[in-house]
């Protein structure tokens, strides 16, 4: 039977015109051009005549294998394990530009059989994953690699013998667990490197990386002293430090093109007058304890800050006046307030979720506000909010809001989330006429006549209300979603007329018995386009699935 099996298997390999993945799991694996051998010439009587068989073929084996060229190629080559202790593993020459090599029978090194596994010239991508090696000491065979990925590698502690690739660009060592990382300083064309989810406690002096803009350094053991050693020749674009050992930070010259900085997660980090030329643009600190974030200090080019989880309890500890911030992150951060919010007045986007924050009192206009997520906390009503004429995106869901009325003048609004509030009137959003996504779930209102004026409305949520009837709802044309769970509506026959709906949920509530309308809504969905129409009428809620349509 193995021989039939391997006879079919080899069979069908040569009359493969166009190759591109092969995977085979303990068995011999040969890879072949249409052309090169015929099935005329394949005969396994015996485990001798396999034998013969390969060495009369030795020439054309080298031509065979010796694969031009491919851009997308990905070949796993498994060590065969036969009974017969005669039948050895072969020599591969590839000629592949992408090479994928898999085999999880490896004892501690790379390429445990060195020239008698591998052959390989012109390659420039290696990917190994899950392996059972400790070093990389074999990689002085691929000399032409531009890429090396090599991640859950459980034994792989360090990076000895990585100084080989002189023409690295791109390296990928996460999630292993390497304590040391010797060798990177001598990879002159490195440009990005992942390092992330190690064990590395040191770094190396890195400063000669001219040429490397990223660098992944997450959830590793490294300590501010360390920080000294990170390349700063002006390259480096993207530094993720987060959930590391880190209480200080002193970068001083050298750091002007950084664009992102992730230092969340860490010690109680104090941050020093020379932070300046540290970043560029995106500084992230959340989940840390903040001793000192600079006052006043001259970052021009910061664009993004994140600070959450770090009791900042008012804005004005973050006095960054001289600024170009466009997005600000402070959640879960015990604000009380947004009072300081004017100092950042090229501000575009507000992240101040699950704070203590129970009114929006500005001072000055922000022109510049496009999106504003306040939800998760003590608002009663949104007075203040029209100094912001601009904002496209508001979400102020699961507060204590009651009146709506501030947000009449947001012509610009695009989007709006007050869902989760005690609100009975909505009226004030009728003059929100770009108003294309809008969720009003679970508050207590009984009618939709100020939705109905909304026809750019797509995207609809009104579920969990005092819902008796969606009378003209026909009139929202554009509505490709819509959720009217939890309701008590009786007719549904105006969804008919919804051409453009393409989702319809309707959950029903755990306390209903059954769904009464049911051969109603079945008929009307049967005469819709839909591609998902979610629906329950049982007593356990979000129960039943259906799918329609195209999905």
């Amino acid at each position: 039977m193995k021989k039939v099996f391997v006879y079919i298997l080899l069979l069908a390999i040569i009359t493969i015109s166009y190759l591109t993945f092969i995977n085979i799991k303990n068995k011999p694996t040969q890879i072949v051009k249409q052309s090169k051998i015929s099935s005329d010439s394949i005969k396994f009587d015996t485990p001798e005549g396999r034998h013969a068989w390969w060495d009369s073929l030795e020439e054309q084996w080298k031509e065979a294998f010796k694969i031009g060229y491919l851009d997308r190629f990905s070949y796993e080559y498994y060590r065969s394990k036969y009974e017969d202790n005669n039948y050895e593993n072969y020599r591969v020459w590839l000629k592949d530009k992408n090479y994928r090599y898999k085999d999880k029978n490896f004892d501690s090194k790379l390429f445990p059989y060195d020239s008698d596994l591998l052959e390989i010239f012109n390659m420039n991508k290696f990917d190994f994953f899950k392996g059972d090696f400790s070093n990389l000491s074999g990689l002085f065979y691929l000399a032409n690699v531009e890429t090396l990925i090599t991640n859950r590698n459980y034994y792989l502690s360090s990076t000895d013998g990585i100084c080989s690739l002189e023409k690295l660009k791109y390296l990928d060592l996460s999630r292993n667990p390497i304590e040391r990382i010797d060798g990177l300083e001598k990879l002159p064309n490195l440009k990005q490197a992942d390092l992330s989810f190690n064990k590395i406690k040191k770094i190396p002096d890195l400063t000669s990386l001219i040429k490397l803009e990223y660098l992944n350094l997450q959830y590793n053991l490294i300590t501010s002293e360390d920080i000294k050693n990170l390349p700063k020749f002006g390259t480096l674009k993207y530094l993720n430090l987060r959930n590391n050992e880190i209480d200080s930070i002193e970068f001083k010259e050298g750091y002007d093109s950084l664009r992102y900085l992730d230092l969340s997660r860490n010690n109680s980090i104090e941050i020093n007058k020379e932070f300046k030329y540290a970043i560029d643009s995106s500084l992230q600190v959340d989940r840390g304890r903040i001793k000192s974030l600079i006052i006043n200090i001259d970052l021009k080019n910061l664009k993004t800050l994140i600070c959450n989880q770090i009791s900042l309890t008012s804005l004005y500890k973050i006095n960054l006046n001289r600024t170009n911030i466009e997005f600000l992150s402070v959640n879960y951060s015990n604000l009380s307030s947004l009072d300081g919010l004017e100092n950042f007045g090229s501000l575009k986007g507000l992240d101040c979720v699950s704070n203590k924050i129970e009114n929006i009192s500005l001072r000055d206009t922000l022109n510049s506000m496009e999106d504003l997520n306040i939800s998760e906390n003590y608002l009663q009503k949104l007075t203040g909010i029209e100094k912001m004429p601009n904002l496209k995106h508001l979400n102020c869901a699961y507060n204590d809001v009651k009146d709506i009325k501030s947000i009449e003048s947001l012509n610009s609004l695009e989007c709006l989330n007050i869902s989760n509030n005690p609100i009975k009137d909505i009226k004030a959003i009728e003059s929100l006429n770009n108003l294309k996504h809008l969720n009003v779930s679970r508050n207590l209102f009984e009618g939709i006549e100020s939705v109905l004026k909304m026809t750019n409305l797509r995207h609809l949520d009104l579920s969990y209300n005092s819902l008796s009837n969606i009378i003209g709802i026909k009139k929202l044309k554009n509505l490709s979603y819509l959720d009217l769970s939890g309701n008590e509506i009786i007719n549904y026959n105006e969804l008919k007329q919804l051409n453009k709906l393409d989702t319809l949920v309707l959950y029903k509530s755990k306390r209903d018995e059954k769904f009464e309308n049911q051969s109603e809504i079945d008929s009307i969905v049967s005469k819709l386009n839909l591609k998902l129409y979610i629906d329950n009428y049982e007593d356990y809620g979000y129960k039943i699935l259906k799918l329609s349509g195209g999905f």
